[in-house]
């Protein structure tokens, strides 16, 4: 007689057996996430630039520009692309800041993102929005990785020393009391 193997009578062993994969399988799925995550805030850390190290191309002259040169002046220095919608109402709000700020020593910085062959749009839109301020190309997005930006836009502000002071993911009120608040600390440090 052929031993037959053991089966259970009772469905809700079945059913534990069930539960106990679907758990080992969350558990697998959780330990992806926390390595993946782990991976991602500790890439490059000991090789990130510092915000003063910062550089990118000039829009117009396509000569290296460094953050450093502005030291000694609050900054406000904000990410685009042209494909972003956030920005355009960045674009032109940081034009309005730029105008109302830089006799007291803000400096207003957009820089781009896009790659390479962008060129003949982004010309088009800083001259649509008649930009004044200085815009700098980043087609390799250091600006990511120096500043910790996860996304565009992202906006950040410098006090003189080179310090950031804040960064804002999304669009920026900045005529909202706060953030002119914050505007005025670093133009007085």
């Amino acid at each position: 007689m052929k031993s037959q193997p053991f089966q259970s009578a009772n469905p809700a062993d079945e059913s534990g057996e069930k539960n106990a994969s679907l758990l080992f399988w969350v558990g697998v799925a959780l330990l992806v996430v926390v390595a993946f995550l782990f991976m991602f805030f500790t890439y490059n850390s000991g090789k990130k630039p510092l915000p003063s190290e910062y550089s990118a191309q000039d829009l117009h002259n396509g000569q290296s520009v460094l953050l450093s040169d502005y030291r000694g002046s609050a900054i406000v220095l904000m990410s685009w692309a042209t494909w972003c919608m956030d920005c355009e109402e960045e674009l032109t709000a940081l034009e309005n800041l730029w105008i109302s700020e830089r006799e007291r020593g803000l400096v207003v910085i957009a820089v781009n993102l896009d790659s390479l062959n962008a060129s003949e749009r982004i010309e088009e839109m800083v001259n649509g929005y008649d930009l004044t301020y200085p815009v700098w190309r980043d087609p390799e997005n250091v600006f990511f990785s120096t500043f910790n930006a996860p996304g565009i836009p992202t906006t950040v502000l410098l006090n003189k020393q080179g310090t950031v002071l804040r960064a804002w993911v999304g669009p920026v009120d900045f005529e909202s009391a706060d953030v002119k608040s914050e505007i005025e600390a670093a133009l007085g440090q």
